[in-house]
């Protein structure tokens, strides 16, 4: 596994903690009652024996009064 997607990892599994450190502007903006919701993203492929190959990590935030934002998290190998 890649260092990239042991960091998409760690975002996906703690991704209020990973909002707090990489973009703490957005984070001053979140309270206990935004959702935060990992979208799933993968490349298509051209046969079933490939390996999987996840891209971004997009992060959807939603408040209690409907408002949604995407956050998006790019690493490159």
């Amino acid at each position: 596994m890649s260092h990239d997607q042991n960091f998409k990892n760690l975002i996906l599994d703690y991704p209020r903690q990973a909002i707090e450190f990489a973009a703490a502007s957005e984070a001053a903006r979140l309270d206990d009652q935004v959702r935060i919701l990992p979208l799933r993203e993968e490349q298509l492929k051209e046969r079933l024996g490939e390996r999987f190959r996840e891209l971004d990590v997009p992060l959807l935030l939603e408040w209690p009064d409907g408002r949604r934002q995407a956050l998006l998290f790019v690493f490159e190998e």
